[in-house]
């Protein structure tokens, strides 16, 4: 269940971050907005909505049992979890604003 919970988590925020950022940049090289409200919230249905549910309903990984336990102080971001998160981040960002010029 905790993998499966990063795997989500690490789905969605990077999403999440490259709308901001993609707005951000758009901001900062004087363009207009890449979208608007209603099409973000139809970009995250769309995009986020049933894969969250296919990869939450993901059964065990094999040999899950047979790994030493976790630290139980580790949270569900780690610091490489982080590091991926802002790079997926900004090249999706980078994509569209691209893509948008």
């Amino acid at each position: 269940m905790f993998e499966n919970l990063r795997k989500v988590i690490f789905f969605l925020i990077p999403t999440g971050l490259a709308a901001v950022l993609s707005i951000v940049g758009t901001m900062l090289l004087g363009l207009p907005l890449p979208y608007v409200a209603s099409q973000l919230l139809w970009i995250n249905l769309v995009t986020n909505g049933l894969q969250v549910i296919a990869l939450s309903l993901e059964p065990g990984e094999e040999g899950i049992t047979r790994r030493p336990p976790r630290n139980p102080r580790e949270g569900i971001m780690s610091g490489l979890l982080i590091q991926r998160t802002i790079l997926v981040g900004i090249i999706i960002s980078a994509g569209v604003i691209l893509n948008y010029i």
